[in-house]
């Protein structure tokens, strides 16, 4: 008797459940403490001195190609639990609303516009950054 362990009508459908198979077993082991270590960073965000409401803060490592996401909220930012920064020297950007908005939202107020142009060396350790930004810095 030759009986199927899956229903498949093909060749092609067996070789697709197996691949499906394959991708869950290798997505299963992903999220591991892969990558350099990460570090905690935190501080204050201010534009011209006052607290920036509502942004998006990138820094972006260029040697370990490892970005660090954080939102500001009310001036304030942070990022611990192994998703902070790698060390190292990093570009930075920003992005700001003047009211909660999502970043695909082109119609939302804009604190500030332009390209933030800014690179910073922060140490392989938790580090406290507050930010001032100027209106001269952007491009």
């Amino acid at each position: 008797m030759n009986r199927r362990i899956f229903p498949v009508s093909s060749s092609r459908d067996g070789l697709f459940l197996f691949g499906a198979a394959m991708l869950a077993v290798l997505a299963a082991g992903c999220g591991g403490p892969e990558g350099p270590e990460r570090f905690g960073v935190w501080g204050t965000a201010t534009y011209e001195g006052e607290p920036i409401p509502h942004a998006i803060l990138v820094f972006s490592n260029k040697e370990t190609q490892y970005d660090t996401v954080m939102n500001i909220e009310d001036g304030e930012y942070e990022n611990y639990d192994g998703k902070g920064h790698t060390g190292g020297k990093f570009s930075v950007s920003v992005e700001a609303w003047t009211v909660m908005a999502e970043a695909w939202e082109d119609d939302a107020p804009k604190l500030f516009a332009g390209n933030y142009n800014k690179e910073i060396e922060l140490p392989p350790e938790d580090t406290e950054l507050n930010l001032d930004f100027k209106k001269e810095d952007f491009e």
